[in-house]
């Protein structure tokens, strides 16, 4: 009888520690996700850049088969589509890992459904991508659609670090901050949009001067400069909304009712301005080095970190105690 008991006190045990140690390995495989998917994003300006993305030209094989014949261009569309295959499964994985437990499906379970829908999306596009022979509409659709996958599983991934408590009835620490920095990180993903129709138009060199346009202050907007001066213009205006944000912020600091600098957002806080430095001196140096290749796949690299950071803000934001 005590032998039945002992058995029973350890299975409960067990049970009262599989939610703990799933949400441990769930976050630890989103973490791992949000890292890869960056990489795969990074990577894709590298095929766009390298001009590899028809190296495969059928879907989803290559060549007809899982392990086509390598060459330079071939193996960099071949291994993006690789680390595209491994997202997928450790997504599935994430999911059988959130399911597995009551407290997280009742958590996570909506959350998961939408990333789900966006990673459905992603994929369908990245095959029209290559289907439709690399049409702008396409391009820019797969570039928008892994922005948000991205987003999603950070966001994710925040969540099951901070244990993924509701937070429909938790009010919003600082309500102000809060609608300003989703606000920035609407323009900032506008701005990474306008970007992606530059690179999927091939308008990166449509002015070959900076900080002119083809000698002018106002060209005319005709064919491809027209894409360049709006992502000219956006940059401008994303520069000075998130100055304006990070000064905002920094005049916040010493305010201790301001309720908002956790550790993660007080790392933002010094890391954004550092981000649009450097994003603006690779944009300016794309154009006046006529698109070196490290140049323009770290110019996206860095448009994606900075969204990166804008979200992990707004996060901490509608959180912060």
């Amino acid at each position: 009888m005590e032998t039945v008991l002992n058995r029973n006190e350890v299975q409960k045990n067990s049970l009262e520690w599989n939610p703990r140690r799933a949400r441990q390995l769930a976050y630890t495989l989103a973490t791992g996700m949000t890292v890869l998917i960056y990489f795969l994003i990074s990577l894709g300006g590298l095929v766009r850049n390298e001009g590899a993305g028809l190296s495969c030209p059928d879907w989803p094989l290559c060549f007809g088969k899982v392990v086509p014949p390598m060459n330079y261009q071939v193996f960099l569309e071949w291994f993006h589509r690789l680390i595209a295959g491994s997202v997928s499964v450790s997504f599935l994985v994430l999911g059988a890992l959130l399911f597995s437990a009551k407290t997280l499906r009742t958590r996570f379970t909506k959350h998961w459904f939408i990333s789900l829908g966006l990673l459905m999306s992603q994929v369908v596009l990245g095959g029209l991508t290559v289907l439709g022979l690399l049409s702008p509409k396409w391009v820019s659709s797969h570039l928008v659609f892994g922005l948000a996958f991205f987003s999603s599983i950070l966001l994710l991934t925040l969540r099951l670090y901070d244990g993924g408590a509701s937070e429909k009835n938790t009010p919003i620490a600082n309500p102000k901050t809060y609608k300003f920095s989703i606000f920035v990180t609407a323009v900032l993903s506008v701005q990474i949009l306008l970007g992606g129709l530059v690179s999927s138009n091939y308008a990166g060199l449509a002015c070959s001067d900076f900080p002119t346009c083809q000698g002018m202050w106002i060209p005319p907007l005709q064919g491809l400069v027209t894409y360049q001066v709006l992502h000219r213009s956006g940059a401008l205006t994303t520069t000075l909304m998130i100055l304006g944000f990070v000064f905002y912020l920094w005049s916040q600091v010493s305010n201790p009712d301001a309720r908002l600098f956790t550790k993660r957002s007080k790392i933002v806080l010094w890391l954004l301005p550092v981000l649009l430095g450097a994003q603006l001196s690779l944009g300016i140096g794309a154009v006046l080095f006529h698109l070196p290749l490290l140049v323009s796949v770290a110019h996206l690299a860095v448009a994606v970190a900075m969204l990166g950071s804008m979200m992990l803000f707004t996060y901490e934001v509608r959180r912060a105690v």
